[in-house]
């Protein structure tokens, strides 16, 4: 299975998350397979130089794991749709 990965942004008051979002190549749906967050302005100066690594190798993890569209529950027609599914669950 080929998969395309995508890195979504969102500015919320309490800072950014990032959601990693899987296409299908294949079948053109989309599955969230993780968020992260990042705090407020001031605090991302301070962040610690391996956590992005750290990030990066729970999402490969999970990509080894698990079909991302069985992780998401079924894969979603858009972009949107697959974030809100996963912001409910």
């Amino acid at each position: 299975m080929l998969y395309r990965e995508l890195s979504i942004w969102e500015r919320r008051a309490n800072g950014l998350w990032r959601f990693r979002v899987l296409e299908n190549v294949e079948s053109g749906r989309f599955s969230v397979q993780s968020r992260d967050f990042f705090g407020a302005v001031g605090d991302l100066k301070d962040l610690d130089r391996e956590w992005p690594r750290t990030l990066d190798r729970y999402f490969v993890e999970l990509l080894a794991e698990q079909d991302p569209e069985e992780r998401a529950g079924g894969g979603s027609d858009s972009i949107a749709e697959a974030i809100q599914k996963f912001d409910e669950n």
